[in-house]
């Protein structure tokens, strides 16, 4: 018996009727008929181009217990962690605003947190937590989204440290948030994280 693979038929298909996307996921495939619009703006179309990278890119630099707990929230959809971790930021990473890092799968989130930088290029964060938490870690998101190379930096396992907790290094000028993420212990090896609490980088 001769077996023809699905691929080929969905190919001929598209030549036939001049655009089809099929994708599978998670076992589940699907096809949609594309439709290039006669109004499409190239300046939009680019930047949506440069976005899937830079989205990639944010990511993974996550560390994989965040990333574990985004996987957890897509079970029994057909879709991945990563795949709602895009959906859920990519507006905010396009219009430089407060992004959801973390998805928690069990612990309080920080809270109170402030963050400042100095002319010296020195973030100062500050933040409280629940009695219960183990140690809180911190990113620092730089909205500047075409520096894809700083785009997070992060400083893990800082509770029980004197607060501010100070990181050198940035540029004085820039737009900065600041996110902090609880963790039952250190983050490298937590098997529970917390949401994220957010707060704008404000210029002394």
């Amino acid at each position: 018996m001769t077996k023809i693979r699905l691929e080929a038929i969905l190919e001929v298909i598209d030549s036939v009727t001049g655009g089809v996307d099929y994708t599978d996921r998670k076992g589940i495939k699907n096809t949609k008929r594309t439709i290039k619009s006669r109004h499409a703006n190239p300046d939009v179309q680019a930047r949506v181009k440069m976005m899937l990278p830079l989205m990639q890119n944010l990511w993974k630099q996550l560390p994989e217990p965040v990333r574990n707990a985004w996987n957890l929230q897509s079970k029994g959809k057909p879709l991945t962690g990563y795949n709602l971790f895009i959906m859920t930021n990519y507006e905010a990473v396009r219009d430089g605003g407060m992004l959801e890092l973390s998805r928690g799968n069990g612990l309080a989130k920080p809270f109170n947190c402030e963050a400042s930088i100095n002319p010296s290029g020195e973030i100062s964060v500050t933040f409280e937590k629940d009695s219960e938490t183990a140690q809180v870690s911190i990113f620092i998101h730089n909205k500047v989204w075409k520096d894809a190379g700083r785009f997070i930096i992060s400083k893990f396992d800082v509770a029980g440290k004197a607060m501010p907790v100070v990181m050198a290094g940035f540029d004085p000028s820039g737009d900065y948030n600041v996110y902090v993420v609880a963790s039952n212990s250190v983050m490298a090896v937590s098997a529970i994280v917390s949401d994220s609490a957010g707060c704008a980088v404000r210029k002394k």
